[in-house]
This record gives C-alpha cells, structure tokens and sequence, in this order.
C-alpha cells in the first residue's frame, strides 16, 4: 500500500486536505471576530486538537473490525474521502460556510466549531490503515498541519476575507478525491 516516503506523502496530503475545512472556519472566524493574537491561538489550538484526536475514533473502529476491514478499507477509503472531497468542493462553490465558524469567541462556540470541522478527520480516521501509516504520525501531522493552518487563517481572515476561504475549501476537496483515487488505484494495480 506504498512505501515509506509514499506513507509520509500520503499523511501530509491527508493532513493538509483535512485542514484545509478549518482553515476555511478559521479564516471566516478572523473576519468576524477581527481576532487579536489571544482569540486566534485559542482557535488554533482547539482546532488542532479537536483533528488530531478524532481520527482516533475512526482508526479504533477500523481496529475493532479487525480482518473483514481490510478486505475493504481500499474501497472504503476510496469512497469516504471521495464523498468528504466531494462534500467540500460542492460547499466551496456554493460558498456557504458552517455557521459556527462565526461564534468561535465563546469557549461553547469555539468548541462546536472545533468539533463541526473535525468530524470529517474522525471519517478519515478509518482510511488510516489502508494508507499503512503509523497513527501517531497522522494523528501529530494532522492536528500540527491544522493548527497552524487555523492560526494562520483567523490572524489573517481580517484582510483576505471570506473569498479565500471557499477556495481553500475546494482545493482540500480536491486533495481529498486525489488521495482516494491513489489508494484504490494502488490496491488494484497491486
């Protein structure tokens, strides 16, 4: 299921898909809220941790199913991160934006938005085995990668406003299919 420096490609480019939604938030959150440095590295942080830890879950589901997942986790992950990734083109080019995003001042706020932007990390969590890389080193990249994304998204969201923030969505959709379309094609071409 590809080599080791395939595995580290592969994490990144996860890590970077899966961020690319909360740097979207982030971004619309730093037009909101016109963040100070305090806001945003409490919005960093939360978002950071919020993606690193919830592929555990979907990881710890693909554990439980033990010998019949991987029978199918290269199709699985074929589906799931090209349903996510369709997901996020299509939400980038309506232009519409979570909600939450936009109440990312209260601790309440902050944490609905950390786990609404999340949600697609605990999913990809279970196409972790089919990449065949460490977990710790996904789940670090992602939470890292996202952090600083986010950080950099809502300090910066007062000046590049929310048009950015769609295209940021689109390109991590993308990313996404790609990633599932090279699992597939890898498990099939053996």
């Amino acid at each position: 299921m590809g080599g080791g420096a395939c595995c580290v490609i592969d994490v990144l480019f996860l890590s970077f898909g899966l961020a690319a939604d909360a740097f979207a938030v982030a971004i619309a959150a730093g037009v909101a809220a016109r963040s100070a440095p305090q806001p945003v590295l409490r919005l960093a942080v939360a978002f950071g941790v919020a993606q690193g830890v919830m592929p555990l879950l979907g990881y710890g589901l693909s554990v439980i199913a033990g010998d019949w997942f991987t029978r199918f986790d290269h199709w699985i992950a074929f589906g799931l991160l090209g349903f996510l990734g369709v997901k996020m083109v299509r939400a980038g080019l309506d232009g519409s934006q979570e909600e939450a995003a936009f109440e990312t001042r209260s601790i309440a706020g902050l944490m609905v938005a950390a786990l609404a932007t999340s949600l697609d990390a605990a999913a990809a969590g279970l196409t972790l085995p089919a990449l065949a890389a460490p977990i710790w080193l996904s789940c670090l990249s992602i939470a890292g990668i996202t952090a600083l994304l986010s950080g950099a998204g809502a300090a910066f969201g007062a000046r590049l406003g929310l048009s950015f923030g769609t295209k940021a969505e689109i390109a991590g959709g993308l990313v996404l299919i790609l990633i599932g379309c090279r699992i597939l094609f890898t498990h099939l071409t053996g």
